[in-house]
């Protein structure tokens, strides 16, 4: 696939988030405040795939390709991305020992990985999702479970995080065209 393609696939996930996070204010306008943290979260992993695709294609390469079709269906690798993009700031609040911070390297993991994980430990981020949308059967209670609405502080987290996601990446395309258009005068320029 050509870089074109790339670059218009990362504006159709960025559109797509940008639609999901204004379907997300209008169900929390409602009060439907489950819906809309599902919402909002879902708009949140399109900018992880937006993000990856500027991260990852910058010029054609088969193997990143790859990996990536691998992973688009991927909630885990989404959730990934969109948790540690979206909550960098949060890491200071984990209070996390030097101990802790070792376990990464004794592992492997990677950093986005590990303070992803921990960072959705301590939020709740993904069990709040689910629990904003499905319907489930709670096995020890015998019972159903309904989607539950997210608190107000729960949900203004997840909003925040998802505009300021689009907002950045907006900003960084914009950026990124800018300096095409430079690049294309100045090679005008020197041929010239």
């Amino acid at each position: 696939m050509d870089l074109k393609k790339w670059q218009n696939g990362l504006k159709l996930y960025l559109k797509n988030a940008e639609q999901l996070r204004d379907d997300g204010e209008i169900l929390m306008e409602k009060g439907s405040y489950g819906h809309a943290y599902f919402s909002f979260y879902t708009a949140l992993e399109e900018v992880g795939m937006a993000l990856y695709i500027l991260d990852n294609f910058r010029e054609p390469n088969p193997k990143e390709l790859q990996k990536f079709i691998k992973s688009m269906g991927s909630h885990k690798r989404k959730t990934k991305i969109m948790i540690f993009d979206s909550f960098t700031e949060k890491i200071k609040d984990l209070n996390l020992s030097d101990d802790k911070e070792k376990e990464m390297f004794k592992t492997g993991e990677s950093l986005e990985g590990f303070y992803a994980r921990k960072l959705n430990k301590r939020f709740g981020i993904w069990e709040k999702r689910n629990k904003g949308i499905y319907v489930s059967l709670n096995r020890m209670k015998n019972d159903w479970l309904v989607p539950q609405d997210m608190s107000l502080d729960d949900l203004t987290l997840i909003r925040d995080a998802a505009n300021k996601q689009i907002r950045d990446m907006n900003n960084a395309i914009a950026l990124m065209e800018r300096m095409k258009k430079r690049t294309r005068k100045m090679k005008e320029l020197v041929s010239k």
